[in-house]
This record gives structure tokens, sequence and C-alpha cells, in this order.
């Protein structure tokens, strides 16, 4: 089994005012989702690979139970969450599969985006998303996976010459997978403390938006402990954004 490093990417997403659209590129076979032709292929490359079932619909999200893995750290008996769209992101709608489907998936951690754009708090930090940047999902029948798997038409095979391919096609692009680094927001008065732990890289970045995506600050370089200035924003949510060259992780912190 495959350990495929965890890294983010919101891919070319389009805000378009009310008419909110994704526009995104990606690989177009499974295949070459796994081992992308383009530079940075941890844009593309999933978290996971997984045989499973649809269990049921949440807001924007589904829950599946894992019942083969190819790849990445999910068991087989695991359930767990996976977010769609909401309307206004590069991932596809949970209802593209209805419940009790069986479907080859592959999941990226989620890059919180959905709380972002969608004006929400569901998504959490280390649940999954199913993106449309790329070949994510497969079919599944009696034993047999169908779909552009490594030709744009589209082929046939049994599970197990599957199961070959993913160790194949990730031959060239696997990683090693690391635990997203600690990052915690402490409020004090009109500001908070930017608490980061180990792992975060030399050129650490802040940027906040509120629940709509309208940006409040532009994005900033920040160090261990500094202290980030709330004064003159109203009261109530914002999400707070931090990266470095490799991580991105999204809090939404509440404006007392």
């Amino acid at each position: 089994m495959r350990h495929i490093r965890h890294t983010v990417l919101l891919a070319g997403l389009l805000l378009a005012g009310p008419g909110w659209a994704c526009s995104c590129f990606g690989p177009q076979t499974f295949c070459g989702t796994l081992d992308p032709p383009f530079p940075n292929p941890e844009y593309w490359v999933p978290d996971a690979v997984v045989l499973a079932v649809k269990l049921g619909e949440v807001q924007h999200g589904m829950d599946v139970k894992v019942l083969q893995s190819f790849a990445g750290a999910l068991q087989s008996g695991d359930t767990v969450r996976v977010w769609g769209d909401c309307g206004a992101l590069c991932r596809h709608y949970p209802g593209s599969w209805n419940d009790g489907d069986t479907v080859i998936w592959g999941f990226r951690f989620t890059d919180l985006t959905g709380n972002m754009i969608c004006g929400t708090s569901y998504e959490q930090a280390g649940e999954y998303m199913i993106s449309i940047c790329g070949v994510y999902t497969l079919s599944y029948t009696a034993g047999v996976v169908t779909g552009p798997i490594v030709t744009e038409t589209g082929e046939s095979m049994s599970i197990s010459q599957f199961e070959a391919l993913v160790e194949s096609c990730l031959s060239t692009s696997v990683y090693e997978q690391h635990e997203s680094p600690a990052l915690t927001l402490v409020g004090e008065g009109d500001a908070f403390f930017v608490r980061l732990g180990e792992g975060w890289g030399p050129e650490v970045t802040l940027s906040m938006h509120d629940v709509q995506g309208r940006s409040l600050l532009d994005q900033v370089n920040v160090r261990n402990d500094q202290r980030v200035h709330l004064t003159g924003l109203a009261t109530g949510p914002v999400l707070v954004r931090v990266s470095d060259h490799r991580w991105v992780q999204v809090r939404r912190y509440l404006r007392q």
C-alpha cells in the first residue's frame, strides 16, 4: 500500500459573482491523475484510492464505507466523510451517486474551502473531498472496474488488475505521508495570536476572509506567536488561511 503526502490546492477556483463557476484543469485519466504529466504532481495526486460504498448524504457531503484500500491511510471497514460541491467549488456533487452505490474513488484531504466559500463550518481537518480537477472516480460492478483508467476513451479491467495498475501508476509520484502541522489561534481582545507547531516552513503567510469569501486581510508573512489585529472588523466569524510551500490550513475564528 502506498502512502501519499497531504498537500492541499484549490485548483483554479474562479469566483464570478452570483453565478459562481469553477474553472480548473487536470489529467483526463485515472492513472494520469495518480501520476500527472504536469509540474507539482502533488496538486493532483489523491491522498486515498479506495473501493467504497456510499452510505448517505450530509449537507454538501457524503459518508462512505471503505471496502478495499489501494493507496493512502484508509483501511477496509473505515467510514469517512467526503465533502462535495455546495454550488461554488471545484468538486463533484455528492448526489452524483445514489446511496448504496459502490465506486472507485480517489479522495483528497479537504482544503476546508467549503467553509470559506459556502459560509458553513461543516468541514473538518482530516476529512476528505472529491475533486473534479482530474479523474477521481470510476465505475465498479461485480468485480470489474470501468472508465477512463489509462485512456480517455475508457476500458474495463478486473479489480485485481486495477490494484496492480494503481501501484504502477503511483510508482513515480509517491510521497511520504506526514501529519499536518499544528495551528492554533489564541484570542486576546481585539486580536489573536498565531501559534505554529513544528513542521511549518520558514516562510508562512496568513490571510483572512469573511464567510462569503471577501478579503479582510491580504496575505502577509507571519511568525510563531505573532499577534494579528482585528481592529475595525465587525463581530462574527472570520476565516483565517495559513500556508507555506507545502501546507494550507483554514481556521474559522469567532470575532467577539
